[in-house]
C-alpha cells in the first residue's frame, strides 16, 4: 500500500507536470507566431517606408511624357527613369525590381519602365501587359491607396510587394503606380532575422526552465550526465557556470564557458565565482546576483576575465538551484563584447558628429525629404535670423524661406526639384541660392546637398555658407572696372598693358587713334614685346 500511494503520488506530479509542460509549450507557440507576425508587419512598414522615399525622387513630368509603347524606348524620359531605377536597385540588393505600371481604359494593367538591364531575360518592355495583377493591385488604381502585398505568385517568382500611387499634385490624375519587390524566400529570412533575439530569449528561459525541472525531480546530485539533457547544456550557445550558493565554488561548466574563459573544466572547477570577474566590477556583480534571485533584476551586465587577462563584456541571467538538498546559482553567460564595442564606436562617432554640428560657422540642417527639417545647428538660425529651433522645424527651406524666383527669374520649385534629383542621382549637389529670411531680407548661400544615414533612415543634409558680403564686393569691383573703363574711354586716354609673364603687350582705340591708325591697320589689340620694340 504504501508503494502505490508513493506511485499514484508520483504519477500526479507527472500529470500534473506534463500538464504545465503542454500550457507552456502552447504559450510558446503562440507567442511564436505573434513575434513572426509582429515582425512580419514591421517589415511591411519599413518596405512602405522606403518605396515612398523612392516614389518622391521620381520625376513626374517624365511619366507624364511616357506613353506606355514601344516608342518609349528611345525615349529620354524613360532612359533617365530606367537608369534611375537601375542604380537604386543596385544600392539596395533587398529589392529584386523597382517599376512604374500604369492602367488602361479596358483595366488591364502594364509596364512604363522597369530596373532591369535592356534586353535581359526578365525584362519588362514598355507596354506589356501585367495579367497576373492582382485585386489589391487594382485596388491602389482605383482608390490610389498605397498598400504592402504578398507573398504572391507570378511568371517571375513569389513576391512581397509594395505599390504606392504616384498622383499629379497639381490636377489629382494618377500618372502611374511605383512597385518594389522583395523575393519571398529573402522576405521569410528576414523575418526570421528580425524575431532571432527573443526568440533565443524565450529559448533560454524555456532551457533554465528545463534545468530547474530536473534539479527539483532529482532531489540528488545533479544528474548533467543523462545524455539528453548533457547535450542541451554542453551544446548551448551560451556559457553556463553552476556555483555552490554559500561558497561561490563553481561546481559544473559547460564547454562555451571553457571557451568564454581559455580555461579547462578542471581550471574553472578550482575557482571561486568572485574570481571569475575582474576585482573592479566583482561587488556590483555579486549584488546583481542577490537582485537577481529576489526578483528585482532579469539580467546583469558585467565583465569576465579571461585566462589572459582579457575583459569580455558579458549579459548574465541567474536562477538559484537546488542540488542535493543544497541552494545552487546557474548563470548562463552571453559573449556581448563586439555588441559594446560597436556601441562605443557609435556613441564616439555620433559625439563627433555632433560636436561639428553643433560648432561648424556653416549653416547645417537635417531635412526629411517628405516632413521637412528636424535639426540644425547655431549657425542656421543665426543665418535666417531665429532664435528658436522650434521656427525651423518641419519646414522646407527651398519652400518656405525661399523668394519665389532665382537669379536669372528661374522659378525656385523648378530649380528645388532639380536639386534634389540630382542629389538622388549623384549622392550630391553644389549649388547657389538666395534665401528670403522672415523679415523679408535676403542672403546668397553656397548649398552642399547631400543625402545622409540618420537613425538608420536615408534623410538630406544640407550645408550653406552665406556669400552675401563676398557677392556684394565682387558687384562692387564689376562697377569699378566699368567705370574706369568709360572714364578712359570719355578722357581719350590711349593707355596699354603689358603681361610680363606671356610678353604680351595690349592696346585700346583710343591709343590707336593718337597715331592715326586703328586695331584692324595694325593687326589687332594685341602684339609680343619684340613686335612692340621694332615698331
Amino acid at each position: 500500500m504504501p508503494e502505490t500511494r508513493e506511485a499514484s503520488k508520483l504519477g500526479r506530479k507527472y500529470f500534473l507536470f506534463t500538464a504545465a509542460t503542454m500550457i507552456t509549450l502552447i504559450a510558446a507557440v503562440l507567442f511564436l507566431f505573434w513575434l513572426l507576425r509582429s515582425a512580419d508587419l514591421e517589415l511591411r512598414n519599413v518596405l512602405l517606408s522606403e518605396t515612398r522615399i523612392v516614389a518622391g525622387s521620381v520625376n513626374l513630368s517624365r511619366i507624364s511624357a511616357l506613353t506606355g509603347t514601344e516608342e518609349d524606348l528611345h525615349s529620354p524620359d524613360y532612359l533617365r527613369l530606367k537608369e534611375q531605377f537601375s542604380r537604386m536597385r543596385a544600392a539596395n540588393k533587398r529589392f529584386r525590381f523597382i517599376y512604374l505600371i500604369g492602367r488602361n481604359p479596358d483595366g488591364s494593367i502594364f509596364f512604363f519602365v522597369d530596373s532591369e538591364p535592356a534586353g535581359s531575360e526578365n525584362e519588362s518592355p514598355p507596354g506589356q501587359i501585367y495579367t497576373e495583377a492582382s485585386p489589391a493591385l487594382h485596388h491602389v488604381f482605383q482608390n490610389q491607396q498605397e498598400t504592402v502585398e504578398g507573398p504572391y505568385t507570378d511568371r517571375w517568382g513569389t513576391w512581397v510587394s509594395a505599390f504606392v500611387p504616384l498622383v499629379d499634385p497639381e490636377t489629382g490624375e494618377l500618372l502611374a503606380v511605383l512597385g518594389m519587390d522583395v523575393d519571398g524566400k529573402r522576405w521569410r529570412q528576414l523575418i526570421i532575422r528580425q524575431a532571432a533575439f527573443p526568440l533565443g530569449l524565450v529559448s533560454i528561459i524555456l532551457l533554465l526552465g528545463i534545468f530547474s525541472f530536473i534539479v527539483l525531480r532529482s532531489r540528488a546530485r545533479l544528474r548533467l550526465s543523462d545524455k539528453r539533457y548533457r547535450q542541451l547544456f554542453e551544446e548551448n550557445n551560451d556559457a553556463i557556470f553552476i556555483a555552490d550558493l554559500q561558497t561561490r565554488k563553481f561546481v559544473d561548466c559547460n564547454k562555451r564557458a571553457q571557451t568564454l574563459t581559455g580555461r579547462t573544466k578542471q581550471e574553472i572547477l578550482s575557482m571561486f565565482a568572485d574570481q571569475l570577474h575582474p576585482e573592479d566590477v566583482v561587488v556590483e556583480t555579486m549584488e546583481g546576483f542577490k537582485r537577481q534571485a529576489s526578483g528585482e533584476l532579469k539580467t546583469i551586465d558585467s565583465q569576465v576575465l579571461t585566462k589572459d587577462g582579457r575583459r569580455l563584456y558579458v549579459s548574465i541571467n541567474s536562477t538559484i538551484l537546488e542540488i542535493e538538498g543544497k541552494a545552487h546559482l546557474m548563470g548562463v553567460f552571453r559573449d556581448v563584447t563586439e555588441g559594446k564595442d560597436a556601441e562605443k564606436a557609435l556613441k564616439a562617432s555620433e559625439e563627433k558628429f555632433r560636436s561639428l554640428f553643433e560648432h561648424s560657422p556653416d549653416g547645417v540642417l537635417l531635412i526629411h525629404p517628405q516632413q521637412g527639417i528636424f535639426d540644425c545647428n547655431a549657425a542656421a538660425l543665426k543665418m535666417f535670423g531665429l532664435s528658436r529651433k522650434e521656427e525651423l522645424m518641419d519646414k522646407h527651406i527651398g519652400i518656405d524661406f525661399s523668394p519665389d524666383t532665382q537669379p536669372g527669374n528661374v522659378p525656385s520649385q523648378a530649380l528645388r526639384r532639380k536639386y534634389i534629383e540630382q542629389v538622388y542621382q549623384k549622392g550630391v549637389a553644389s549649388f547657389e541660392w538666395v534665401y528670403e529670411r522672415q523679415d523679408k531680407s535676403t542672403f546668397t548661400a553656397e548649398v552642399v546637398l547631400s543625402t545622409v544615414t540618420y537613425s538608420g533612415e536615408p534623410v538630406l543634409q544640407a550645408v550653406l555658407r552665406d556669400i552675401s558680403t563676398r557677392k556684394q564686393i565682387e558687384e562692387a569691383l564689376r562697377n569699378s572696372e566699368a567705370q574706369l573703363s568709360n572714364a578712359v574711354m570719355i578722357a581719350h586716354l590711349g593707355p596699354w598693358v603689358y603681361d610680363v609673364i606671356n610678353d604680351v603687350f595690349t592696346f585700346n582705340d583710343a591709343f590707336y587713334a593718337i597715331f592715326r591708325t586703328t586695331a584692324e591697320q595694325v593687326g589687332g589689340y594685341t602684339m609680343s614685346g619684340a613686335e612692340y620694340a621694332r615698331r
